[in-house]
């Protein structure tokens, strides 16, 4: 797999640039998607995710729960926390390439060897880990930070979960050679099956158009909540857009002309 390693410093992590840096991409975020077993539906639905930002140059926006986006909000307590225990200082890095399809985000750099990795949990979650002294980190974690020691070319990961009132629990993890083979493996893989599906889509047009029945299109203006569905706050938008626009795939974006699209489909035209 080719290697042209990228480092970015002048943007900010969660940022709208940060956010279309990662279009089309594999993160390390998201690596233990690859390695789910059982009938794979969850890489596939990753796999078709990238494809769909491939074609369109859109992310698709997830659900972001109460817990995430406290995670979110407490980070850079953590990493105070970190430095001010550890005495270490962190230099913050948002983002890095491996490649063009494969990249990660960091919490921290550590010195010229490491890397720090926070993870702000819940107070439930405090007491889980420190009731039990043989804890360790679900296996996407480990994914993730194997993941960035690989992007980075780093030697070890300092494992830091934090909670503002309850401490935090620190773990070392060095770089393990096995892992990142296998990562590498499974990147290039997906990436492989994921060109192969943006070619087959192009292939099958005719005249450059592709029809997506309407239903379809719609079950992406509704996300799950308790067993009930409430609309997204973009389902306006793309409703309106799915009857009365054309969508022209070009240059890796779409842009929309005034055509009328006819009942039932939704057209993707390239040039």
């Amino acid at each position: 797999m080719e290697i042209n390693r990228k480092i970015y410093t002048d943007i900010e992590q969660g940022s709208e640039e940060w956010h279309t840096l990662r279009i089309g991409k594999i993160t390390c975020s998201n690596l233990g998607k690859l390695f789910t077993g059982g009938k794979g539906l969850t890489r596939l639905a990753y796999l078709q995710e990238i494809t769909y930002q491939r074609l369109t140059g859109e992310s698709v926006t997830g659900f972001k729960s109460i817990s995430m986006q406290y995670g979110n909000d407490t980070e850079s307590s953590g990493r105070f926390d970190y430095m001010l225990n550890s005495g270490t200082k962190v230099e913050e890095v948002p983002f890095c390439d491996y490649n063009s399809f494969f990249v990660g985000s960091p919490d921290g750099l550590i010195g010229s060897d490491g890397i720090l990795e926070i993870k702000c949990l819940d107070y439930k979650n405090m007491f889980e880990i420190y009731q039990n002294p043989d804890y360790e980190i679900d296996k996407n974690y480990y994914y993730q930070i194997q993941g960035l020691m690989l992007v980075l070319d780093r030697k070890f990961t300092d494992f830091y979960i934090y909670h503002p009132k309850l401490g935090h629990w620190l773990k070392r993890y060095e770089r393990d050679s096995e892992t990142c083979n296998k990562i590498l493996i499974e990147v290039e893989k997906a990436n492989n099956e994921i060109n192969e599906i943006v070619n087959k889509i192009k292939e099958k047009t005719m005249d450059g158009h592709i029809s997506i029945p309407a239903r379809r299109l719609k079950t992406i203006c509704y996300v799950s909540d308790g067993g009930n569905h409430r609309k997204r706050a973009e389902k306006e938008e793309r409703e309106r857009r799915l009857e009365n626009y054309a969508c022209r795939v070009a240059n890796n974006r779409c842009i929309f002309s005034d055509e009328k699209v006819p009942p039932g489909a939704f057209n993707l035209r390239s040039d």
